[in-house]
């Protein structure tokens, strides 16, 4: 099979890729010539051959097919794929937009090849993937064009070798796509701001949710400021809501540098109508509305799902997420900042990384606010148990059978951790002024039972028994944690559950052990805050010495890592809630109830036996083994016991006459004296055992537990 080309369009005869433009030659033997021909030095020539094509007949018949052929080129075929999407067949061009993110989406996921061929792509060949409807391609194998040179393996070495190179560089295929840079992602997307508009059709929402789901795809393998930024702004020209850009000032190099790696040119070409456009196929008023609400939710949904993706891969990078909690904390309470160590706010100032990170975080919640989510009803999602969140419109019977498109708006489902996000940076820049141009969040929740109901969108309840640590993200937790915080130091507290089991599974007990177990230590220092505030915020006394009695009973059945992580740490909390009711009875006395609940019911005892057991050896004269061991583990929580101890001895002698004497002389006198000669016991086993002698950690907890050991025993 032989092509012939007049001489003039050969390699040695002149330029191929104007020389050989229809109807010297049809579509297709010109679609294989720049195949052949086409190389970053001969675009200029494409590039006139596009402008000068008055009929747009050319764009029409290979605009779609030069998509795949042009990308490898970027950034120097950035003119000629602007032409393809302004003058191509918008409904032709999309779709291979669309293929090409679905590549960059599949080469990020370490796709295979397998992978490629199920899919339809030819790998040994073009690369070009076949669609329902369109005819097989064409392999021309073995052809040969007349005047070209000779590709047959007895033509010189050199020529193959240049050739083979020049194919390995240019060709699609699934091995390469796996390099494409950001660029050439941030090209798709300003080729799919172009298209769109372009399309008319009865169901524009159709094409939409096709192109945004890949390209969804595509941007979780590229996530950074510069491609973060280049999808906020097709969504916000999608939108229709996109103001008109300002003259450019000096002072927004930094801004301008986000997106230096993204094409940026501004081409002057208007974008034709689109060629297949049916004038008499219009659609009625109220299609038209349904459609635009579809698209509508679409954008918004995929604007949630980006703040989400971002927010998220920003915590991955930074141990505390964006810092909300720890920035409201500065704000709100600075005298708690380390004197002459930087704050977080400071950071997210003078570093560049966080500094870019928190103007990308600033545009997609601006970009949120222009899609009208700044709603109740959209808050209404994650700020109400899941089974009672689903609305009107999410009620009505579901098709027969599944449709390929959303039909209606309540079939795209919104991005829990997205509005999570949202909300958070609403509520932060309310107190902050942090970001510019966002209007104040449209609710103000509360713990009770907004916040508590949050937690269950993100935190699993745990099976009877399981204390397992919640399983989110940092970036997830300190959004919780800030709204937490904030609706704290605001007093929105709300009803406080008077049910114990209730106010523990659904809310305390989740935050509470990650302040035992998380471990970056912003995370814990807050949760420690939360879950200590929301136990005395509660206005029922049995439950909280129900709670701290709890958390003191040591479970003797709990799994070993479990008691080492988890539940020591928190024996250890306790006795300071134990200190803190005894020091806040002291100074408000206590109502009838509480004198009852204390005096008469026996929780007195109860939890003086828990503050002061026996020690696991205080009756063994040589402790050694396991027991020593425990000793050894639960050394914090002794050395917290005789500070509490120590703490009620020193108490003025007019003290016990109150209403708390009783209590106070329970814990002096019954508990105190024994185990402070267990306690020594103990200490004394561990030194002539030598187990602190290489662990520099334990001998300082053994050293201070026997100062305070010493300090009680002189008030005794």
């Amino acid at each position: 099979m032989a092509v012939s080309l007049p001489p003039e369009m050969t390699v040695e005869g002149g330029n191929p890729i104007l020389d050989a433009l229809p109807p010297k030659s049809d579509y297709i033997t010109y679609l294989t010539i720049l195949e052949y021909q086409l190389t970053p030095d001969r675009l200029p020539s494409l590039q006139k051959a596009l402008e000068d094509d008055s009929e747009n007949a050319l764009t029409e018949n290979i605009g779609w097919d030069l998509v795949q052929l042009l990308l490898p080129m970027l950034p120097q075929s950035e003119r000629c794929l602007d032409l393809v999407a302004r003058k191509g067949n918008p409904k032709e061009v999309i779709i291979r937009v669309t293929e090409a993110l679905e590549s960059i989406a599949n080469a990020a996921n370490s796709a295979n090849e397998e992978v490629e061929e199920a899919e339809g792509y030819d790998v040994a060949g073009e690369g070009m993937k076949t669609f329902d409807g369109e005819a097989e391609r064409i392999h021309l194998g073995e052809m040969k064009l007349e005047g070209m040179p000779d590709q047959s393996m007895d033509s010189k070495p050199n020529e193959i070798q240049h050739i083979q190179h020049d194919m390995e560089e240019l060709s699609i295929t699934k091995s390469n796509a796996a390099s494409l840079p950001p660029i050439q992602f941030s090209m798709l997307l300003s080729m799919l701001a172009v298209l769109h508009p372009r399309i008319k059709t009865k169901s524009p929402s159709r094409f939409l949710a096709t192109s945004l789901q890949a390209m969804l795809r595509a941007y979780r393998g590229l996530i950074m400021p510069s491609v973060t930024a280049k999808v906020v702004e097709l969504l916000t020209k999608l939108s229709g809501r996109q103001r008109p850009a300002l003259p450019p000032r000096t002072s927004t190099a930094e801004v301008n540098q986000l997106t230096a790696s993204a094409p940026t040119a501004e081409f002057v070409t208007a974008p034709l109508a689109d060629p297949e456009e049916d004038s008499s196929n219009t659609r009625d008023s109220t299609s038209e509305e349904a459609d635009k609400a579809i698209v509508k939710r679409l954008l918004q949904a995929v604007a949630l799902e980006v703040l989400e993706d971002f927010v998220i891969d920003a915590g991955s990078a930074q141990d505390s997420g964006m810092g909300w909690t720890t920035r409201l904390r500065e704000q709100l309470e600075p005298h708690l900042s380390v004197p002459g160590e930087k704050t977080v706010t400071e950071r997210f100032r003078s570093e560049r990384e966080l500094r870019d990170t928190d103007l990308i975080v600033e545009k997609l919640v601006r970009l949120c606010s222009v899609l009208d989510l700044n709603h109740p009803s959209t808050f209404a999602q994650i700020l109400s148990p899941p089974s009672s969140s689903i609305s009107e419109e999410q009620t009505d019977e579901e098709p027969a059978s599944p449709t390929e498109y959303p039909t209606s708006p309540s079939q795209i489902p919104f991005s829990n951790k997205g509005i999570l996000f949202y909300l958070s940076a609403l509520c932060f820049d309310s107190v902050l002024s942090y970001y510019k141009d966002i209007p104040p969040p449209s609710v103000s929740p509360q713990i009770f039972p907004d916040l508590s109901a949050l937690l269950t969108h993100y935190v699993e309840p745990s099976p009877t028994g399981s204390d397992s640590l919640p399983q989110c993200p940092v970036s997830v937790l300190d959004s919780l944690l800030s709204l937490f915080y904030l609706a704290l130091q605001s007093q929105r507290i709300g009803a406080i559950p008077h049910d114990k089991d209730r106010f523990k599974h659904d809310t305390w007990q989740p935050i509470l052990h990650l302040s035992a177990q998380h471990p970056i230590p912003e995370i814990r220092f807050f949760a420690h805050y939360v879950s200590t505030q929301l136990l005395f915020k509660h206005a029922s006394v049995k439950v909280r010495f129900e709670l701290i009695i709890e958390t003191l009973s040591l479970q003797e059945d709990a799994d070993p890592i479990f008691r080492q992580i988890v539940h020591e740490p928190l024996r250890s909390v306790a006795i300071g809630w134990a200190k803190n009711e005894v020091r806040h009875h002291l100074q408000e006395g206590l109502t009838e109830d509480e004198r009852t609940l204390l005096l008469e019911a026996g929780a007195a005892d109860e939890l003086a036996a828990d503050l002061f057991p026996d020690a696991p050896f205080v009756h063994t004269p040589s402790p050694e083994g396991e027991e020593l061991n425990n000793f050894v583990l639960q050394l914090p929580f002794y050395t917290a016991t005789l500070n509490f101890g120590y703490y009620l001895l020193s108490l003025a002698p007019d003290a016990t006459q109150t209403d708390l004497g009783t209590v106070i002389q329970k814990l002096k006198d019954a508990y105190m004296a024994k185990r402070c000669e267990a306690l020594r016991a103990g200490i004394e086993a561990v030194e002539r055992e030598g187990l602190a002698a290489d662990d520099e950690g334990l001998a300082m907890e053994l050293r201070v537990c026997e100062y305070a050991l010493e300090q009680v025993e002189n008030k005794l």
